[in-house]
């Protein structure tokens, strides 16, 4: 029994590594870029707008790896896709946002606006993606199709079930 605990506790840091690696990557931006001083410049470069979402999508992917690999239980998948949907959507925005704040008329509320409608594919086409950002937008225009097809799929199974 107690080899089988630890076993699962083991197994948790496919988990728990990558969601503190995508919270760190979700903040980084607004600590290095965004806030007043002199750490914040106008924006910061294409490369590094999409190292920075491209790091925390490969931390999300891992976490569903992860709990894929080491059956974890149904409702830890769905936690764990909850979470890392909320915490890639984090990263998307911050990313697009200190990328290039005057793109959006300097207020966040349009960055999460274009993020969330990007995510979730409505593209309704009254904002662009900021110039030099149109691949990444359509990365995670992707992203939201996986991600969004596999919360549909894991509450059906839930549903199914009860």
């Amino acid at each position: 029994m107690a080899k089988e605990e630890g076993g699962v506790r083991r197994r948790w840091h496919w988990v728990v590594v990558p969601l503190v690696m995508n919270i760190a990557v979700a903040v980084y931006p607004w600590i290095l870029f965004a806030g007043s001083g002199p750490l914040a410049p106008e924006g910061i470069s294409a490369i590094s707008a999409v190292a920075i979402a491209l790091s925390g999508t490969l931390f999300s992917l891992m976490a569903l790896v992860g709990l894929t690999v080491h059956d974890f239980s149904r409702h830890s998948l769905g936690l764990s896709l909850l979470s890392q949907t909320v915490l890639l959507i984090a990263v998307y925005f911050g990313t697009y946002y200190v990328y290039d704040p005057a793109h959006f008329d300097g207020a966040w509320s349009r960055a999460l606006y274009f993020t969330i409608v990007t995510w979730t594919t409505l593209g309704y086409g009254d904002i662009a993606p900021p110039p030099g950002l149109e691949l990444l937008a359509a990365m995670e225009a992707l992203l939201g199709y996986v991600f969004l097809g596999l919360i549909v799929a894991w509450s059906s199974a839930l549903i199914a079930r009860s």
